[in-house]
């Protein structure tokens, strides 16, 4: 697992307009009969 938002890194989309990451949360693998849920690890 890379941490990006520890790393500091930015990105593009297009050729004018940058990003910087922000972690939302980590899911479980998706499956059809099964919504994802939140995991909480460190």
């Amino acid at each position: 697992f890379v941490d990006l938002e520890a790393a500091g890194s930015v990105t593009t989309s297009g050729l004018d307009c940058y990003h910087t990451t922000k972690k939302l949360a980590r899911l479980s693998y998706a499956k059809p009969d099964k919504f994802p849920e939140e995991l909480h690890v460190d």
